[in-house]
């Protein structure tokens, strides 16, 4: 079980996404899985207060979304059941160069990733 810290965003139940909207919990998420320390059989588990929980049609998901198991409220546990499949590592097309640019890690394994179509960084 994967617990991603509180969020200030809305989730929706059902098809849950984690995050407040920026990418940083699905690029955490993303890194996780690169490593190996999580897999797709990973729970992931968040906690918000029950007025963050709206319904599905309010957040679309998008592909470098990671669907949430299971949401937390002071309430209740809320099963998603969703189906929506988990990221299987980083997507490197979807990253942004600033984001490269000012996340170490993400630097460091882009100079492991073998060079595309001939091309290399230089």
């Amino acid at each position: 079980m994967w617990q991603r810290p509180p969020t200030a965003g809305a989730l929706a139940k059902g098809l849950a996404s984690t995050g407040k909207g920026a990418g940083y919990a699905d690029l955490e998420l993303a890194m996780l899985s690169e490593f190996g320390l999580i897999q797709v059989t990973t729970s992931i588990v968040t906690t918000v207060h029950s007025l963050q929980v709206v319904p599905p049609e309010r957040l679309p998901m998008q592909a470098h979304d990671w669907s949430l198991d299971y949401i937390v409220t002071p309430e209740r546990v809320i099963p998603t059941h969703n189906s929506y499949p988990k990221p299987q590592g980083l997507n490197w097309d979807t990253l942004q160069p600033e984001q490269i640019k000012r996340i170490p890690i993400l630097r460091q394994l882009q100079a492991q990733q073998p060079p595309q179509n001939g091309i290399t960084d230089s």
